[in-house]
């Protein structure tokens, strides 16, 4: 974890963990070292690179992919994340793996049916139930919109389809506007900050490029985890977990 500097007479830092897939693992590389913010926060990334939440072969510009295992054990990862560190406030950042069809069973469950909504809701809530301990505040990040591009292909990416986006985003609200999550899940919403109005993408900042390949953080990491951490650090204070 990254200790950050600030108002000695201030509360103690807060401890904040980060947990996602390799775009939220990216994010978390921009805490490292020094940034431009006075949030007396400290983050421990647990990003998992290529996490999916629904472990199931997927759709991807029209071809069956196989589904990978790399989180397959998220229920064991993030919950001995915050045995061990025992955070103020958790940040979930997923959503690049989550907009795929997903073929359950044998047959195919398009992304945006209610059977699909049912099913990745489910997985959310769980998410939050695990790292959400003792009222910890959760904040669900909503996700920018991809412009993936490997430099290679001509094929249009699955993932830089907006309406995908625009419905996952919509599913993390319906989610966190639920009865059991009312004043412990809250919404960040990095991907209005990062694509203003639905319009392009913010691409670089001050001559930095956010996002080097459309989906995952570079030295932009740092540009996000600037506007981010004043956030954290003041969830984490304002809604104080118990025990």
């Amino acid at each position: 974890p990254t200790a950050r500097g600030g108002d000695p007479n201030a509360p103690p830092p807060s401890k904040v963990l980060l947990i996602g897939d390799s775009v939220g693992h990216n994010l978390g590389l921009g805490f490292a070292g020094d940034i431009d913010d006075s949030s007396d926060i400290r983050l421990w990334n647990q990003g998992v690179l290529w996490c999916e939440l629904i472990v199931a072969p997927r759709r991807e510009k029209g071809r069956e992919q196989p589904p990978s295992e790399s989180c397959a054990n998220w229920h064991q990862i993030w919950g001995d994340a915050v045995n061990r560190f025992q955070p103020d406030a958790v940040a979930i950042d997923v959503g690049a793996w989550e907009i795929f069809d997903r073929k359950i069973d044998g047959r195919w469950v398009d992304f945006g049916t209610e059977e699909f909504d049912q099913m990745l809701s489910g997985k959310l809530q769980e998410v939050i139930d695990t790292v959400g301990v003792g009222g910890t505040p959760v904040a669900l990040l909503t996700s920018p919109y991809f412009e993936r591009d490997d430099g290679v292909s001509t094929s249009e990416w699955t993932q830089n389809d907006r309406e995908r986006v625009d419905h996952f985003n919509s599913l993390l609200r319906q989610v966190a506007n639920r009865p059991q999550n009312q004043g412990r899940v809250f919404i960040i919403d990095l991907g209005k900050w990062l694509c203003p109005d639905s319009g392009p993408c913010v691409d670089t900042v001050d001559g930095v490029k956010i996002r080097e390949d459309g989906l995952h953080y570079g030295p932009g990491a740092k540009i996000v985890a600037a506007w981010l951490a004043p956030q954290f650090r003041e969830l984490a204070l304002a809604h104080p977990r118990r025990g």
